[in-house]
């Protein structure tokens, strides 16, 4: 029975290695970022009781941290691509404004047992009987010799003064203290850039959900001083932030907005790429959007494609502390007149 003490399940052809923190298939190992592998742990010795967003918040990102409703969701999305649509839709079943549910049958492995597997076929040595071609680390004891063979021999043993052990001692401790130096520096230092790159990435994926399901979906409320938050101004030579104002005009113009049941839930967000120089930022993206459309009388827009799949890139600058979208070549619901910024990888029509 799945419980908090154990630390490696399976389920279908998967196996959920808890303590190495690792999700296999068929022995294949999948990829899965640290908090998404949260909360399939959580899912996992859940034991098939319905878990609530706000468990998964405190047992995944702390208790008393506030997490936004779309960062779970978001999480889970990221659970449900490693699995595959096929298991994914068979194993997590979602009761909107409740929670999820983990239905696979879940088994315990004895992490023994499965060390013992492992090892089948491989004979165990025997530390009584004798190895082949051993040899002594110490040589054996000899006679003592007489004074003139010492005499013949030409090595002579050089005394060690106590000045030279203190600087034998002084040098180890130097060199030891600078290897740690470069290690802490060293671990310091990833770990700046893997927060960076968390900023990075949030940064981005936050914009794009705030300007399709809330932008769009009130174009007729939209206000310019929406954009600073994500978006370099235009007095700040900010390019992308014009394509975002003429895609709201042209809902304006037509009388349409996105609808609600465009939800994060419903859409792939992957990163291809991340790099970055300085206060410059460019990273790739591989997205699946459902976007349905309505006019203002509420009807569904026909005769236009909802499942939107393309590639992106995003150039970003950091200003004042704050990562901000300078460009993309994201598509956006109404012509824009802006000039797309060149780049090897183009959206997909």
């Amino acid at each position: 029975m799945p419980n908090a003490d154990n630390d490696l399940y399976e389920f279908g052809s998967f196996r959920l290695d808890i303590a190495d923190q690792r999700l296999f298939r068929d022995g294949k190992p999948l990829h899965l970022e640290k908090k998404a592998l949260g909360v399939l742990v959580v899912l996992v010795q859940s034991e098939g009781r319905l878990v609530t967003r706000d468990e998964l918040t405190e047992k995944v990102w702390g208790a008393g941290v506030y997490v936004d409703p779309n960062t779970v969701s978001t999480q889970v999305a990221a659970v449900r691509r490693t699995l595959g649509k096929k298991w994914a839709d068979k194993y997590i079943q979602t009761e909107h404004g409740r929670g999820y549910r983990f239905t696979a049958e879940v088994r315990v492995v004895e992490r023994t047992t499965a060390r013992t597997l492992a090892g089948n076929g491989e004979s165990e040595a025997k530390p009584d009987e004798p190895k082949p071609h051993s040899f002594s680390a110490f040589p054996t004891e000899q006679p003592p010799r007489s004074t003139e063979e010492m005499e013949q021999t030409d090595f002579v043993p050089v005394p060690v003064t106590p000045k030279k052990r203190i600087r034998t001692k002084r040098l180890l401790l130097i060199a030891i203290s600078i290897v740690a130096l470069v290690a802490v520096f060293t671990v310091g230092f990833y770990l700046w850039r893997q927060s960076e790159e968390e900023t990075v990435k949030r940064t981005l994926l936050d914009s794009q959900l705030y300007e399709t399901l809330e932008i769009y979906t009130n174009p007729n409320e939209f206000s310019k001083d929406w954009l600073k938050k994500y978006w370099v101004t235009e007095e700040q030579g900010g390019m992308e932030i014009k394509r975002v104002i003429t895609a709201v005009e042209g809902l304006r113009n037509k009388g349409r907005r996105y609808g609600k049941d465009s939800k994060s839930e419903n859409f792939e967000f992957r990163y291809v790429k991340l790099s970055w120089l300085g206060n410059q930022a460019e990273i790739s993206t591989n997205e699946s959007w459902y976007l349905p459309m309505y006019d203002k009388d509420g009807n569904r827009v026909t005769g236009r494609r909802e499942y939107q799949t393309f590639l992106a890139i995003y150039f970003l600058e950091k200003r004042q502390g704050r990562w901000l979208i300078q460009r993309t070549t994201v598509p956006r619901p109404a012509p824009s007149p802006t000039v797309m910024p060149q780049s090897s990888l183009s959206p997909t029509p």
